[in-house]
């Protein structure tokens, strides 16, 4: 099931600017000399316009103060989360961002939502999968996709949300 949404305003203006300035850029030098390019240079302008996309306070460095900030994806996010919870199913969100990681997080605990959050970073990753899959009343999963989109079982989930799509969509596959 794909959603779509509308960027909000600043999301629009935010994603303006990245191609008028930066994707500007590009194209002059892929003009003059595409040998030139390093590639790096379009992947990262592609990852700037993902967290636009995502949020602005991704996209700004501005993680802590996200919700002085709108975003079309994160209204919708929000309306999954409670329509998957008010139908008591637990569920799996997986995500290439900390930031937005950490953002669901304070979104849970403000809800009173109890999760659990698998990164790179986590330790007792077998812990962490248990809990989700065993303890009725942990309710979301999160995770990065880098760091949970292989070699884990979470059974305990009834539903699983991409927030954003990653690069290999067989590593995708392989995380849903």
């Amino acid at each position: 099931d794909v959603r779509t949404c509308q960027l909000s305003d600043m999301q629009v203006k935010l994603y303006r600017e990245a191609i008028s300035t930066k994707g500007a850029a590009l194209l002059s030098q892929i003009r003059s000399d595409p040998r030139q390019l390093p590639y790096i240079h379009i992947f990262a302008l592609l990852n700037l316009l993902k967290r636009i996309c995502d949020h602005p306070a991704l996209a700004l460095n501005k993680v802590e103060e996200y919700q002085n900030f709108q975003s079309g994806k994160w209204d919708l996010f929000q309306e999954l989360l409670l329509e998957t919870l008010d139908n008591g199913q637990k569920l799996v969100v997986f995500t290439q961002y900390l930031g937005m990681i950490t953002m669901m997080e304070r979104l849970l605990a403000d809800l009173g939502v109890p999760f659990v959050s698998l990164t790179g970073a986590s330790q007792n990753r077998g812990t962490i999968i248990h809990r989700f899959n065993e303890d009725s009343d942990c309710r979301v999963f999160l995770g990065s996709l880098k760091a949970g989109g292989t070699g884990i079982d979470l059974v305990g989930g009834s539903t699983v949300l991409h927030y954003d799509r990653w690069w290999n969509a067989a590593r995708e596959d392989q995380a849903t």
